[in-house]
């Protein structure tokens, strides 16, 4: 049966006899009008009325008859009866003219007869009574055309749709185009995502002589052959995987077989997110199976009266949803039974998933296609990357491995170079022995990858000469990675203006949601963070520029105008953490991107233009527009980005302050904004412009947020959401349960009352009014907060919320012994047990009441050995977090892993004894299985200084170590062990034997992790082999271990320490149990270290107090070099991949980067020497951090000068504190540093003689504000020589800290949440950029804002910069600090930098 009917076309309407009272057209373009009106409010307007939905079907019912009408009024052949029917249809009184006045009346009086006018949004005019009686009037005039047109029609009609086909214009035809429409709805409210450009793509990409191989594959032909089965190619990233899958489409609908087969295929696509998803991938199949069904399943599934059971039932319940007004289901198990269904209704279906592996969801898919073609009886191919999570699900299913291909791919790739040299004009004018050269040099390294042949092939196009493609093929890259690697790098050396445009792209583009078009990415160019403009100057001559300068990294599609990334493996390559990698975290990239989006949507000129199209709907502001092309993206996409950034990350903070303020105190452009965050809550919730600080991050989930945004301002705990929401808690409560244990943490008032409006929850049948956090969980059924506010003792319950919550109770007592039993589940014996006696005093006859008061007092007295196992193993699992992987057993001398470990307690005799006693004389006391478990684990760390030969992993592993040789360095880990095992700790750790050193996901857990060790380690012993016997006083201080990189953290990092001489004695003879705890050692110590005795015993740490830590190392050196920066990954508490062989400069400069990108920390700027290859702005060497930190002001010092400023420069100062508090915090990520500061611009740098020509250089140095510099170095600054004259501009600046602003929510959340008894030092910076330590807090803001101008306007270490030819810029380097003063304190100039 045919569905869709005849189509119809509307011409502009001739006017003939029949035309009296309304023409059909006037009625067809006031139906136009109130469709549009209707539909206008459903998809702008939440939880639409179902009287609105009614009227805009009733609308679209009576569009579809009068479009028939309109086909039969113009049959030149119409006979004269049907004609007299057509007349009265058309009279002045007739069902027309009715139905036209009606719809008139439905519009709004502004809207009607085309003079809609633009209002920013839409309101419902009709209340639902109201509008239920047009409904049926309209319902009415549908009835009667559909009855005149019946009358007299039956043999009447003929020669309609081309004049061949007869049909019956009938109540049935009628319907039967009725079920069409239907059928057409169902279809496009599936939403279904069509693969057709992709598939047609991929073709054009394949080369017509290769991948014909597959069809004679023995697991394909077994595959085709079958009625139902399942096979999965699998290959490498670049392998043809997509390709192939073309292939294997092309084949199935080009197939000659006799039983035409039903083909459904879709491409998983990495550039497309709408692709990337398991319920899309699903549903796209589902609708692909029924538009090819011959069956008419929709008049099955529409039927009132149901058919045999278990026929199309998930068809038929798809339908009821649909109709329900609910959305498309995304639930897996449903979509996979529709499916099933769907399969049923063709004729031998066939399934084809491409690249399985870039659906980002795929391990909750896969599941569900394992049995799928024994269930639905139709062939599935699957083609992805060997996943872990696929390869595990489809490990006993037909597989097709590329690599076992190994001929064919050969063959292929084969083919294709040698068609690319024939076809290619360029290859074409090769001589034929250097073509013969590159085919068989990228045939015999391409291993398959057709992707890596393509790179090498564009990259050969580029070379001028034979000799240069001679030197490429000999320097062929090994894989993908590299290749990306090289051509990254060939962009780097064709300028920073590539450099730049290329960067942004692939910023971009690595995690857009959807695809972007080139004038988008153009325009993403010239955002610029703090400009409230866009900045042309940062755009391209011509769009096309940035798809040349990405080369083949990308790819264009002219029809479309998009730009994407060239294969899955740029974006693997792009979101890699890996040494090269030029982007950062996936988290920082999307706080790059939501940072860029923010500032652009706060553009003036771009909110203007959101404003204006605004007017015209919210449809039309969201579609973009030609001048500002990104803005479509911005509406949709930024929330999305802000989702996926990471509560730890640090910049987040900022960017939730900057929003907050925006939406407080931008009146015009809160509505911009409201559109942005418009998903987080119902229409309304965003309109009142005095939302709390918390109000995103509760929306977007994200508790560690809510927590340091509480912790600085903990009164926000008790500030309204927003107008109508209430307190924080309440809106927990109603939108995100999980918050509340958070909530309770940081002392939430669980009693507090808040006015609330429920209907901004979408509660709209309460009231509103002041709830209590319980009342309003009560009121809104949420079980989850009721059972948790229950549980809370202090919480107050009032009979009537108490009889409510407790509903499922029949009575107070037994929910009182309810709540008795939850408490013994959590082991809360004595207040189960006030429970019980409170049951038995609300009811005395209660059996209840006296069993749990006996069950609680024998819980009290006795512990079942389960509830003892499970306690044990929980705190060894617990202690062993912190310990390190392998240990050597002191008592038995043998290397134990974490297994061994355990094994070794659980047999010992402590665990015995512990869980006999616990059994028997419960309670159950934790702290004695704390300390028993401690005791047992308790290990000993060696630190040492490394010699020759020190024994190896493989040297004492299956081995006793007390039975090797006693020779060399053996002896000092046999001496060792002994002197641990005598000290009572049976567990021993030393860095030469305890790690796998070729084990490289070991080598990097233990680097991370071996601060934590040393801390929770029982003792470290400090070996000291140069010490001899009998040494005094000041020998710790000479020994080399001392002047070593790793012996920072091994002192630092543990509790307890013993210092041992050469001959294992104690140092000085000094016999107490912790050396940390002799004054003398101590002091000794600090004076040979530098490191204050205070942070010596006392260390805590993370990124305060960076300078001083960075100079505690200063002097000290590592064998390997790259282990000056590892070594300090614990001191910082920072964790960071692992590259030996990265250099020093890159190790150093990784670790800077993290301490400045995650804590805003700027001290690791403030050093002189050399700059680093990593960043102009970073040293070269650990050694540049020799000087002591800059003095801050003193007490007094400080109250004088504010007394001197407060009568002249309160006004400067108050504009100065805003301007830099406007500025965001330092980022740093692949080797670019943003960084705020105050500048000063240089006028003149002049060279001047010097006493001593030979050894020093002068110059003198004017700039804008500053008084004039004299500055002498060892090394001449070219870039001021005479003989070099420059056009450059320089700057002097003032790298801003933002802990001079002394506000309490950039506090440093970077610090260790370990069990570190007392903060420690050092903390706040002093560097002549901070805070000093002794500088008190004040509460009045102008004293604040006048201690900050007190601070700039002293001397301090000033950096020079050039600006580069992109407009960043470089640090220019000295070996001397540069002072400078200020001159004029209203002339400073504050700003963000880019520097390279």
């Amino acid at each position: 049966m045919a569905l869709m009917g005849p189509r119809v076309t509307f011409f502009t309407h001739r006017m003939d006899p029949i035309t009296s009272g309304v023409t059909i057209l006037q009625v067809v373009q006031t139906i136009a009008q109130a469709s549009a009106f209707l539909y206008g409010y459903v998809v702008s307007v939440r939880n639409v009325p179902s009287s609105c939905q009614r009227l805009l079907d009733q609308c679209n019912s009576i569009r579809g008859v009068l479009a028939t009408v309109m086909d039969i009024e113009n049959d030149q052949s119409l006979p004269d009866n049907l004609r007299h029917t057509v007349s009265l249809l058309t009279a002045e009184d007739g069902p027309l003219a009715k139905l036209d006045a009606e719809l008139n009346n439905l519009l709004p009086n502004n809207l009607a007869r085309r003079k809609m006018s633009k209002k920013p949004r839409l309101t419902w005019p009709f209340k639902e009574k109201e509008a239920g009686m047009i409904a049926d009037r309209l319902k009415q005039y549908y009835g009667d055309i559909t009855t005149i047109l019946a009358i007299d029609s039956w043999n009447t009609l003929k020669e309609v749709a081309q004049g061949v086909k007869e049909v019956s214009w009938t109540l049935q035809g009628i319907e039967e185009r009725e079920k069409a429409e239907e059928y057409r709805k169902l279809l496009e409210w599936m939403n279904p995502v069509s693969c057709t450009d992709k598939h047609e793509a991929s073709c054009r990409q394949r080369n017509p002589e290769s991948g014909r191989w597959i069809f004679h594959n023995d697991q394909y032909v077994a595959w085709n052959k079958s009625d139902s089965a399942f096979l999965w190619l699998n290959g490498q990233p670049g392998h043809g995987k997509t390709i192939l899958a073309s292939s294997v489409i092309d084949e199935i609908q080009g197939s000659r077989e006799a039983e035409p087969q039903t083909l459904a295929y879709f491409y998983c696509n990495f550039r497309d997110n709408r692709t990337t998803v398991a319920a899309a991938v699903l549903c796209s199949l589902v609708v692909q199976l029924l538009r090819e069904s011959k069956d008419d399943w929709i008049t099955k599934i529409c039927e009132s009266v149901p058919q045999e059971e278990g026929v199309l039932v998930s068809l038929r319940k798809l339908w009821k949803q649909k109709s329900n007004g609910e959305p498309c289901p995304t639930d897996l198990g449903f979509l996979r039974k529709l499916l099933v269904e769907a399969s049923t209704l063709v004729h031998l279906p066939v399934l084809v998933i491409d690249a399985l592996d870039e659906c980002r969801d795929y391990p909750e898919l896969v599941g569900h296609l394992i049995n799928l073609p024994e269930d639905a009886r139709l062939r599935l191919f699957v083609t992805s990357r060997s996943e872990t999570e696929i390869k595990n699900a489809f490990h006993r299913l037909p597989t097709m491995t590329l690599k076992d291909s190994a001929e064919q791919m050969h063959a292929d790739i084969h083919a294709h170079i040698t068609e690319q040299l024939k076809t290619r004009k360029r290859f074409s004018r090769l001589p034929d022995t250097l073509k013969k050269r590159i085919l068989e040099k990228l045939s015999t390294r391409a291993h398959g990858m057709f992707r890596w042949v393509q790179y090498q092939l564009d990259e050969i196009m580029v070379c001028k000469r034979h000799v240069d493609i001679e030197i490429a093929l000999d320097n062929l890259p090994a894989g993908l990675h590299e290749t990306y690697d090289r051509i990254i790098q060939a962009i780097q050396k064709r300028g920073q203006g590539d450099d730049q445009i290329v960067r942004s792209c692939l910023l971009w583009l690595a995690i857009t949601f959807t695809p972007l078009t080139l004038d988008q990415l153009h325009e993403a160019m010239m955002i610029k963070v703090g400009q409230s403009s866009l900045n042309s100057d940062l755009g391209v001559i011509s769009p096309m520029d940035i798809v040349v300068a990405c080369g083949n990294l990308v790819t264009y599609d002219e029809k479309t105008g998009v730009v994407a990334l060239s294969h899955y493996s740029v974006k693997e390559y792009l979101i890699s953490l890996r040494p090269n990698s030029i982007m950062g975290s996936i988290s920082y990239m999307h706080a790059c991107i939501c940072e860029l989006l923010f500032t652009y949507v706060l553009c003036d000129s771009v909110y203007e233009a959101w404003a204006k199209g605004f007017t015209a709907g919210p449809a039309y502001a969201a579609s973009g527009r030609d001048d500002y092309p990104l803005l479509s993206y911005a509406v949709k996409a930024t929330l999305g980005h802000l989702r996926h950034v990471s509560d730890k990350d640090y910049c987040v903070i900022t960017a939730l302050k900057q929003l907050h303020f925006k939406f407080r105190d931008d009146t015009e452009k809160c509505s911009l904004l409201e559109h942005l965050f418009q998903p987080l809550m119902d229409d309304g919730q965003l309109s009142d412009k005095s939302h709390s600080r918390l109000f995103i991050p509760l929306q977007l989930g994200s508790p560690r947020m809510v927590e340091t945004l509480v912790k600085v301002q903990p009164d926000l705990l008790n500030v309204d959401i927003a107008g109508g929401s209430g307190l924080p808690l309440v809106c927990a409560i109603a939108s995100n349960p999980a918050f509340l244990s958070v909530l309770l943490k940081l002392g939430v008032d669980l009693n507090k009352p808040s006015f609330i409006k429920p209907c901004l929850y979408g509660q709209q049948d309460l009231p509103s009014g002041s709830y209590t956090p319980i009342s309003w969980a009560v009121a809104i059924e949420s079980e989850v907060a009721v059972e948790f506010l229950l549980s809370q003792t202090e919480v107050n319950l009032p009979d009537d919320i108490l009889h409510t919550a407790t509903q499922p109770y029949p009575s107070r007592d037994s929910y009182i012994a309810h709540r008795s039993k939850v408490k013994l589940g959590h082991n809360l014996y004595l207040e189960a047990l006030s429970d019980a006696e409170q049951v038995i005093g609300l009811n005395p006859l209660s059996y209840l009441g006296y069993e749990l008061n006996l069950f609680a007092e024998l819980r009290q007295q006795y512990v079942t050995p389960s509830e003892v196992e499970d306690a044990i193993q929980q705190t060894v699992l617990i202690h062993l977090e912190n310990a390190p992987l392998r240990l050597i057993n002191t008592s038995t001398g043998r290397l134990c892993n974490r297994d061994a470990q355990i094994n070794a307690f659980l047999e010992s005799t402590e665990c015995k004894e512990l869980l006999s006693s616990s059994v028997m004389h419960g309670p159950l006391k934790m702290e004695a299985v704390k300390e028993a478990v401690a005791k047992h684990f308790g290990w000993a760390m060696l630190s040492h200084r490394w010699e020759r030969r020190e024994p190896l992993l493989h040297d004492i592993q299956h081995k006793d170590i007390y039975e090797l040789d006693p020779v060399g360095t053996t002896v000092k880990l046999q001496k060792f062990c002994e002197v641990a095992r005598n000290a009572g700790h049976r567990w021993a750790w030393s860095d030469t034997c305890c790690i796998d050193q070729n084990n490289n996901v070991e080598l990097q857990q233990s680097v991370n992790s071996m601060f934590i060790w040393y801390h929770h380690s029982a003792l470290t012993i400090v070996y000291l082999s140069d010490v001899p016997p009998s040494s005094q006083s000041g020998a710790l201080a000479n020994s080399v271990w001392n002047t070593r990189g790793w012996t920072v953290q091994e002192f630092l990092a543990p509790k307890i320490v013993l210092f041992y001489q050469a001959d294992w004695t104690l140092y000085v003879d000094v016999r107490s149990r912790n050396h940390k705890e002799s004054v003398s050692i101590m002091q000794e110590l600090e004076g040979a270290t530098g490191i204050n005795a205070q942070a010596l015993v006392e260390f805590h740490p993370g990124t305060r107090g960076s300078q001083e830590k960075l100079r505690w190392v200063s002097n000290r050196s590592t064998t390997r070099e790259e282990d000056i920066a590892y070594s300090l990954f614990g001191i910082f508490d920072v964790n960071l991949p692992v590259i030996y062989g990265e250099k020093r400069q890159k190790a150093l400069g990784r670790l800077l980067q993290e301490i400045i990108a995650h804590s805003g920390n700027i001290a690791a700027l403030d050093w002189v020497g050399q700059s680093s290859n990593f960043n102009s702005c970073l040293p070269a060497d650990i050694s540049s951090y020799k000087a002591p930190s800059w003095p801050s002001l003193s007490k007094d010092e400080m109250q004088n000068a504010v007394s001197m400023l407060r009568n002249e420069a309160v006004e400067s100062a108050s504009k100065l504190y805003a301007l830099l508090a406007s500025l965001s915090v330092p980022r740093f990520a692949n080797g670019r540093l943003q960084l705020p500061c105050v500048a000063f611009s240089v006028i003149e740098v002049r060279p001047r003689p010097c006493q001593d020509r030979a050894k020093c250089f002068a110059y003198n140095i004017k700039a804008d504000g500053l008084q004039d510099l004299l500055i002498t170095m060892e090394d001449r600054w070219i870039q001021f020589s005479s003989a070099r004259p420059t056009r450059q501009t320089f700057l002097l600046i003032r790298p801003w800290n933002r802990h001079d602003l002394e506000l309490p929510d950039f506090v440093d959340e970077t610090q260790s949440a370990d069990d570190w008894s007392k903060p420690g030092s050092p903390t706040d910076e002093a560097v002549g950029w901070s805070l000093g330590d002794n500088e008190p807090p004040d509460s009045q803001s102008d004293t604040r804002e006048l201690r900050l101008l007190a601070r700039l306007a002293q001397p301090f270490r000033a950096l020079l910069l050039a600006q580069q030819r992109g407009g960043e810029y470089k640090r220019i380097a000295s070996d001397q600090n540069i002072i400078a003063s200020v001159d004029d304190i209203t002339r400073m100039d504050a700003r963000m930098l880019e520097i390279l």
